[in-house]
């Protein structure tokens, strides 16, 4: 039987199981001092006195609005409130006082089991008559140890791997982009500590890993719940904050933030060989990314298409009279042919996906009078729109997804979309990228504040349209924010940070469930900057996403025809792989070893800056069919013959298996393995 010891003395409370070793200082100096795995590093640095663990913005009486956290409060005991040869409770609790005589009271409680690595926690504050919880920050962990092995996993875009060093600034809204996944983890040397929110209906909060000092790092999750109709009672945090040590590093704790997404309504979807999703989406190998007119792409679309001779979905933007990002949503007119042209790419074997925006109403757009747009608008605690101002400069506002009128809007724009142009698709920009905002318009119809009401609002808008959609036509969106991939056919995935380490943390949760395409921005200058686009499609190939998100006119040009093969190339190893891609298991990166050299990749991030990389010649990915058979793609970015030697990751059953392989200049295979 596993053993579970708590032992509480001299103001500390330690915590040891054949999982888990961790130590609390209680009292007036209360801190988290240790959380680790028993063999894992000691992570945590010396914690000062005064650290906070837990911070409440509370609202009482007359507008009083103050910030208490536990370095305020009156520490009032740990105790063990239950234990069982299954499980123990853990409770600490704390008086604050808020008038004269008179207290409210703060709980934590931990659940540890004797059986597994997670451990699982609420915090429950008791209110007095009139006040109410706006935010609640818990847990803060002020006292990482920065050190360059230690490392974080963050769920932005694909995923991104900091060093935790001085410097260091993670921080984002749960949903979005930033922070697609509701869990961040830190380890070291085959050993992690795991934080995460197991929430099922998606509420608004944010993630922050912030290093400002070269002592110590904080890592805080931050809950803005709805406000309640009626002060007073008690406000309990509505799910699980779960913290674990573990052994392995950021795949490992993917793994266990997976076991958690089935039960969600997003997760239980399932595999996409279970999902209605058209044939022709899941047989596209390439997407190509006209821009603006037809006449300005039909040319080079066509020959692209000949080129590639694959099945191709056209990603087409600017197709409109208004100038991008103004006069939203206003689309109509088309530009002139737009119509024609793709019809005629539509006979060639195309399917055309046109760009909309899902978030934004533009307050110069005649509509936004005359439909009264300006009442559906999300509103700050002050009552102000969110006003957002991209390359256009011009000020566009942040709908709330709750309101029926956005919700009709967008399914108008769509249902006009398809009447107009037999389009094959629409892509709704910016709903899995942009962050959720707080809403205080009571006029809405969902609770004020923060809560689930986004999740829920725009779960119903997605709904609403795919009533009314053919079963041929898909929606796809900008990136992957989690909580609404079941109602997406395909993500875009451009929008990962180029200055960090990318991992596939994206994917080692939600492989075999979703269909992903495109993998960075290409900068203006790319392909003619042929190595770091060549990069980039390697990545994009071993990540399993469609590959390309290219313009035509770009890969079709003078000077881009080694980048245009060495596209092909990629696109007839994917092929071969799709079963696995499709509805298989992402296992992890193999080791490839043996003449890999690493080469640098020097390049222009999309939005300002520069990176520079040092990636290995040769890379892989390693893939488990729905069979169970075990699969490899492995591409070769650099113009030269590289004989490697491939390990396949633990998690294939395969770990000690060693497979010589020779890649030809510029190429890509899909192994099968024994």
């Amino acid at each position: 039987m596993k053993y579970l010891k708590i032992n509480s003395k001299d103001d500390l409370v330690t915590i040891q199981s054949e999982y888990l070793s961790a130590k609390f200082r209680t009292g007036k100096n209360f801190a988290l001092l240790e959380f680790r795995h028993p063999e894992g590093a000691q992570i945590f640095a010396p914690a000062p006195e005064g650290c906070e663990f837990w911070k409440l913005r509370l609202i009482g009486p007359d507008g009083t609005s103050p910030e208490i956290t536990n370095k305020q409060a009156e520490f009032k005991g740990a105790v063990v409130l239950k234990s069982n040869p299954r499980e123990t409770i853990l409770q600490f609790k704390w008086a604050i006082l808020l008038a004269p005589k008179k207290e409210a009271g703060v709980f934590v409680e931990g659940r540890f089991s004797r059986t597994e690595i997670r451990t699982f926690w609420r915090i429950r504050v008791e209110l007095l008559e009139g006040w109410s919880v706006q935010r609640a920050d818990f847990p803060i962990i002020p006292n990482i140890q920065p050190d360059e092995r230690l490392k974080l996993a963050a769920p932005f875009g694909w995923g991104v791997e900091y060093p935790v060093k001085a410097g260091l600034r993670y921080e984002g809204t749960y949903p979005s982009c930033i922070v697609a996944m509701q869990f961040v983890a830190l380890y070291q040397e085959g050993h992690g500590l795991y934080i995460a929110a197991h929430d099922a209906q998606a509420n608004h909060k944010d993630f922050s890993v912030i290093s400002e000092k070269p002592a110590s790092a904080c890592l805080k999750i931050s809950h803005t719940p709805p406000l309640p109709v009626k002060t007073g009672g008690i406000f309990e945090l509505p799910y699980d904050i779960v913290l674990g040590g573990y052994e392995g590093a950021y795949f490992e704790a993917a793994q266990i933030y997976k076991e958690f997404s089935y039960i969600t309504p997003w997760g239980k979807a399932g595999r996409l060989s279970r999902r209605r999703i058209p044939d022709w989406l899941k047989e596209t190998d390439l997407w190509l990314r006209p821009d603006g007119s037809a006449a300005d792409n039909l040319k080079a679309t066509k020959k692209a298409m000949d080129f590639f001779a694959v099945p191709t979905a056209l990603h087409w933007y600017r197709w409109h009279e208004i100038p991008y990002d103004t006069n939203y949503p206003d689309y109509f007119p088309a530009l002139a042919g737009f119509a024609e042209g793709i019809k005629e790419l539509q006979k060639k074997g195309a399917h055309i996906v046109p760009y909309i925006n899902g978030r934004l109403w533009d307050p110069a757009a005649v509509s936004w009078k005359k439909e009264g747009a300006a009442n559906a608008a999300a509103r700050s605690n002050e009552g102000l729109c969110y006003t957002e101002i991209y390359g256009s400069r011009v000020p566009n506002n942040v709908m709330c997804p709750y309101t029926e009128l956005w919700q009709q809007k967008m399914a108008q724009v769509v249902r006009k979309m398809l009447l107009s142009f037999n389009v094959d698709g629409v892509y709704i920009d910016q709903i899995c990228a942009a962050k959720a905002e707080l809403c205080y318009n009571p006029a809405h119809g969902h609770p004020i504040g923060g809560g689930c009401f986004w999740h829920e609002g725009y779960r119903k808008l997605l709904k609403n349209i795919r009533e009314n959609l053919p079963p041929e036509v898909i929606l796809t969106t900008e990136e992957n924010a989690e909580c609404w991939i079941d109602l997406f056919d395909a993500l875009l995935l451009v929008n990962t940070p180029m200055d960090q380490e990318i991992i596939p943390l994206f994917l080692a949760v939600y492989s075999g469930r979703v269909i992903n395409y495109g993998f960075l921005y290409y900068s203006a200058d790319e392909p003619s900057n042929a190595l770091s686009f060549r990069f980039k499609l390697a990545q994009n190939f071993i990540y399993g996403s469609q590959l390309g998100w290219v313009r035509p006119t770009n890969i079709m040009a003078k000077g881009a025809e080694r980048e245009a093969a060495f596209l092909k190339k990629l696109i007839q190893a994917r092929r071969e792989a799709r079963d696995f891609i499709l509805s298989g298991e992402f296992l992890g990166l193999p080791e490839v070893g043996g003449d890999n050299p690493p080469v640098i990749v020097d390049g222009n991030c999309a939005f300002g800056g520069t990176y520079s990389k040092k990636p290995p010649s040769v890379i892989a990915s390693a893939w488990r069919s729905e069979r169970g058979e075990l699969g490899m793609l492995v591409v070769n970015h650099t113009p030269h013959v590289r004989n490697v030697e491939i390990t396949p990751p633990a998690s294939s059953g395969a770990a000690g298996q060693k497979i010589p392989l020779t890649m030809p200049t510029l190429s890509a295979k899909f192994i099968r393995c024994k």
